[in-house]
């Protein structure tokens, strides 16, 4: 599936310097033609878990609400990248840049934990 981007291509202002206006449907319709997709397979799925201890198999509204975490975190990320490079003269605190970048991976990873809830393990120790 491919998202339909109304921003791309455009500068981050409009020409009189006035921010664009933030689209959070952009998200909600991302997860609702996840969630068509899964209603035309007219059966519930749970897709296996990952093969890592801890983590269980998962309905497919969690998998596609957790793609479209994924393609968000991407977008931000790709911005912050913008950022470290600096093509625009903005001459940005790169030490704040980083401290943004670790702090939205993170923020996305325990967003998708929180999604996926993976359980703890038993470990050798325990018994039975």
């Amino acid at each position: 599936m491919s998202i339909t981007d109304p921003f791309a291509g455009k500068p981050p202002y409009r020409d009189d310097e006035t921010p664009l206006p933030f689209v959070p449907s952009i998200e909600k319709q991302l997860l609702a033609e996840r969630r068509a997709q899964i209603a035309q397979l007219g059966r519930p799925i749970k897709h296996p878990g990952l093969p890592v201890a801890g983590y269980t198999a998962q309905d497919p509204a969690k998998i596609a609400a957790v793609n479209v975490n994924k393609e968000l975190e991407e977008r931000v990320l790709r911005q912050i990248d913008k950022l470290k490079l600096d093509q625009e003269g903005l001459e940005p605190d790169q030490c704040l840049i980083a401290i943004a970048h670790t702090h939205m991976q993170i923020a996305f990873m325990v967003l998708n934990r929180a999604i996926f809830k993976p359980e703890r393990i038993k470990l050798p120790e325990d018994g039975q």
